[in-house]
């Protein structure tokens, strides 16, 4: 006679449950669809990464943690060691038909949160600048000596303002294009020497200073192409591409100065300065390269490089039939966050 049936039942029924999770853990795999997909050790984004996961490798599903997290385990290693982490679910694509269901919401996750190699990103930041000035002068016959006249400007240094935009069309090809601002207070220096019309070889100078406004704008329009460092959140990057600058400088429009003179004296003395603003611009080709280095789905830095010349000359306030030569491009450097969209 059968003594503890119950009991019986309850065995039979918990060995069907353990065999039917069995086999359904088996038939659990998840597809990577993300190429910076990576394992953690916690399921946490900030968690130390244990290996990046290889776009398209599938693995087994040890557990589902949360509705974000799924444990997976990796391939034996050649010690026959097996591997165990944990991985965001918008990073992959689940296989078994149990999870169809929650294979449509997954995606729809990838499609919201997760930045794609076709989102769209900016770029907010800056960097030192420096413009460079120039010097000029000019001289002429008066009282039948030498008069002369100089107009000096510095170069101009200070930060410059930075934003862009950016879009993947293809897997590491990225449109941009990206506007900077810089503007600095300088001293312009200018002189002035006349000869003393009594005596003339005694000629006196005058010196006066004012206080100049110097501008710089860039605009770019262009590709950048992205190296990336194995599976992790850095790259570089090289571009061209169609860049323009711009200038608003404060130049010398007119001077005046007094005399005093007599036989043994001579003194000349500059009563003002008068200054105009120049505007110039240059359409040129541009390149760059950079590096980039992603924190989490929507955050990131960059440092870059860009080399876009521009050159131009303009005629002098006072004396219009000569030009001062003016270089408003070069070399900048910026740095800065991007955002991921």
């Amino acid at each position: 006679m059968n003594k503890h049936p119950f009991l019986k039942v309850v065995v039979f029924f918990c060995l069907i449950g353990f065999s039917f999770s069995v086999a359904l853990c088996s038939e659990q795999k998840v597809r990577v669809i993300k190429k910076d997909a990576e394992l953690k050790i916690l399921p946490q984004v900030e968690s130390t990464t244990i290996a990046g996961l290889p776009l398209g490798g599938e693995f087994l599903i040890e557990e589902r943690i949360s509705e974000e997290w799924i444990k997976i385990s990796l391939p034996p290693n050649k010690d026959g060691i097996v591997q165990s982490g944990y991985v965001q679910v918008s990073f992959v694509q689940f296989l078994n038909l149990q999870e169809e269901s929650r294979e449509s919401k997954d995606t729809k996750l990838v499609q919201e949160n997760v930045p794609k190699k076709t989102n769209i990103n900016f770029k907010l930041g800056g960097g030192p600048f420096s413009g460079k000035g120039y010097n000029f002068s000019h001289s002429w016959t008066q009282s039948l000596e030498t008069a002369s006249l100089t107009d000096s400007i510095p170069d101009a240094s200070g930060f410059s303002y930075f934003g862009g935009i950016g879009l993947f069309v293809i897997p590491n090809l990225e449109i941009t294009a990206d506007y900077s601002s810089a503007s600095s207070t300088v001293n312009g220096e200018y002189s002035i020497s006349i000869p003393n019309p009594l005596y003339y070889t005694t000629i006196a100078t005058a010196t006066g200073q004012k206080s100049v406004n110097y501008k710089l704008s860039n605009w770019s329009i262009g590709l950048n192409y992205y190296f990336q460092i194995s599976n992790s959140g850095a790259s570089f990057y090289i571009g061209t591409g169609v860049a323009g600058a711009g200038l608003s400088l404060d130049m010398l429009q007119d001077i005046n100065y007094s005399q005093t003179y007599s036989i043994y004296v001579n003194q000349v003395t500059i009563t003002s300065i008068t200054l105009k603003t120049t505007n110039l611009s240059k359409v040129g080709i541009m390149v760059r390269g950079g590096f980039s280095y992603r924190i989490g789905s929507n955050f990131g830095l960059f440092v870059e490089g860009k080399y876009a010349p521009a050159n131009a000359s303009v005629s002098h306030g006072l004396f219009t039939s000569e030009t001062v030569s003016l270089d408003f491009g070069g070399f900048r450097f910026i740095g800065g966050v991007r955002i991921f969209i």
